[in-house]
């Protein structure tokens, strides 16, 4: 659960933002969405893995986008908080 939920999109941001094309380009220009959990925010029970993972990622988001903030970075980091979703992932 980690490796998907937290370190997959560590890695793929740390890529993103190691590209000369970002590290060159006027503040702003770039925009990094994601899409997180509101199990970064509340837990429940029988879902202690995902809502670690998912509170790992919201503080890796909050001081990423700190960084990016106060370095005058290039991109906007803006991360999404859905609700519950009946998925399917429960199932079986």
């Amino acid at each position: 659960t980690m490796d998907i939920n937290l370190h997959s999109y560590v890695h793929l941001s740390m890529l993103f933002l190691k590209q000369k094309e970002v590290k060159d380009s006027a503040r702003g220009r770039f925009h990094l969405a994601s899409v997180c959990s509101i199990a970064g925010h509340m837990s429940c029970s029988r879902n202690t893995d995902y809502s670690a993972s998912k509170f790992a990622y919201l503080g890796f988001a909050d001081a990423l986008r700190q960084e990016l903030n106060a370095a005058s970075s290039p991109v906007v980091l803006t991360t999404f908080y859905p609700y519950y979703i009946k998925t399917g992932l429960f199932e079986g």
